[in-house]
């Protein structure tokens, strides 16, 4: 597994209002693995948002991502850091290091070289297209393959504002977006 001490990499791929609850989702759903404390949810549209009180692990993580000069954010069982789109996702082997747990990451800004070398570096990449997409989703899969690492599109989960709430807190991984990430967590087993 990559980066992460345990759990696993991924990345999940799309619009901002898709990507992210679903990394949420995704990284609450293998933070309940064994051996993991919490997940790292490190996303390219900033970590900010609604908090919950914090698990012990997501504290103790978001301590030493604090010592490492990020500002992370623990907030139910996740630790939600923002990176930058200068650094893109180059800093996320050294952060998702400090975490006990897995490592998703939301993205949603435009594919470079160097984003690419990274995304190839995951246990698993997901895209989560918006809807009536078709073509874009085609291309995206194509490219995307072409990495390397399992490729999962999962259908747009419908809008649930609790669901999305919950699961950006790191409280549960809920309704659609608990069903949406089940083809993800059967690729990572």
């Amino acid at each position: 597994m990559t980066g992460s001490s345990s759990g696993g990499s991924v990345a999940v791929l799309g619009p901002p209002r898709l990507a992210t609850p679903v990394a949420a989702a995704l990284a609450l759903r293998l933070a309940a693995r064994p051996g993991a404390e919490c997940a790292l949810l490190a996303t390219d549209g900033g970590a900010g948002g609604p908090r919950a009180p914090a698990g012990r692990g997501a504290r103790r993580a978001a301590h030493a991502l604090t010592l490492r000069g990020a500002a992370a954010q623990p907030t139910g069982r996740l630790v939600r850091v923002a990176l930058d789109q200068a650094s893109a996702l180059g800093d996320l082997d050294r952060l998702s290091a400090a975490v006990a747990g897995p490592a998703v990451v939301a993205f949603s800004g435009a594919r470079e070289p160097e984003t690419d070398a990274v995304l190839a570096a995951r246990d698993a990449l997901v895209l989560v297209p918006a809807p009536e997409s078709d073509a874009l989703t085609e291309l995206a899969e194509h490219s995307l393959a072409r990495l390397g690492p399992p490729l999962v599109t999962v259908a747009p989960p419908r809008a649930e504002p609790l669901a999305a709430l919950l699961a950006v807190t790191g409280l549960a991984a809920t309704g659609g977006l608990r069903a949406a990430v089940e083809p993800v967590l059967r690729v990572l087993a």
